[in-house]
């Protein structure tokens, strides 16, 4: 339990520090200081507010089932702010396309959105199914199995939400040019002829 909490706690700081990292505005447009702020604040929320809940579990039920509520008012709060934001926004919601079959994202950048795109899409649905599953398996005594087995799964796609966005800011910090040029190699060389 001890190693759980620990990992936990890590994957959280990790990913509030990472946030303002992984924001990619359209090209031209840089987040602003209310944007960012919202986000990480959110992000500090959601996160501290789903490590309470992970690690209290049955211990604590009046702070897990409080901690799950939080979750879910996090969720509820950023659907609302996703929905009236502006198409380009960092806080408006991930568009889920995919480039047309046989043609690939031009550049790297367009390949990192889509990731991440896809990656907070996948976040944000797996977080809400748990938090609602456990608001059901306590509202109207629905078995608790899936709630466990959905709040389970979500610390591995947290730990892969983490490597992407470690690995993008890496790519980042390499010379003009190298990981676009890498990419297309990558790109070119799965290509059939």
């Amino acid at each position: 339990m001890a190693t759980t909490t620990t990992m936990m706690m890590m994957m959280m700081m990790i990913t509030t520090t990472m946030t303002m990292m992984t924001i990619n505005p359209p090209p031209g447009r840089k987040p602003s200081k209310t944007e960012l702020s919202f986000l990480m604040g959110w992000h500090g929320l959601l996160s501290g507010a789903f490590l309470v809940a992970y690690v209290t579990g049955e211990g604590s039920y009046a702070m897990h089932v409080f901690s799950g509520v939080m979750v879910l008012l996090a969720l509820g709060i950023r659907l609302l702010v996703g929905l009236g934001a502006p198409k380009g926004s960092p806080l408006a919601l991930p568009t889920l396309s995919l480039p047309p079959a046989g043609q690939a994202p031009s550049g790297i950048r367009a390949v990192q959105r889509l990731i991440n795109n896809w990656m907070a899409a996948a976040l944000l649905v797996l977080i809400t199914l748990a938090a609602l599953s456990g608001w059901f398996a306590h509202d109207i005594g629905m078995d608790d199995d899936l709630h466990e087995g959905l709040a389970e799964a979500t610390p591995a796609l947290i730990f892969v939400h983490i490597a992407f966005a470690v690995t993008f800011h890496a790519l980042k910090s390499l010379p003009s040019g190298t990981a676009a040029r890498v990419a297309a190699e990558v790109i070119n060389k799965n290509k059939p002829n």
